[in-house]
């Protein structure tokens, strides 16, 4: 139970982390102002969350698995984020 609920606390650290870096770097100015620098927002995701039961069986199962994770990471790109996987 301890274990989990470190790893909630640490991924919570990251969101804060994320958002504040975010943050600050909204604020300062870039060095050259004609090439200013492109600031992405993060975005972390669990890949085991992208299961729908708990083994991987069969080939639908790899396939189904495979298209959650690639729409998911598609449309994190098409909203400009970087993305962690864990």
């Amino acid at each position: 139970k301890s274990a989990a609920n470190l790893e909630v606390y640490k991924r919570n650290i990251r969101e804060i982390l994320n958002s504040e870096l975010l943050r600050l770097r909204k604020t300062v100015q870039p060095i050259d102002p004609d090439k200013p620098e492109e600031i992405k927002e993060t975005e972390q995701i669990n890949l085991s969350s992208y299961l729908k039961k708990e083994y991987i069986e069969t080939e639908e199962d790899v396939s189904d698995f495979i298209e959650r994770i690639k729409s998911r990471l598609t449309n994190l790109i098409k909203e400009g984020k970087r993305i962690i996987i864990r």
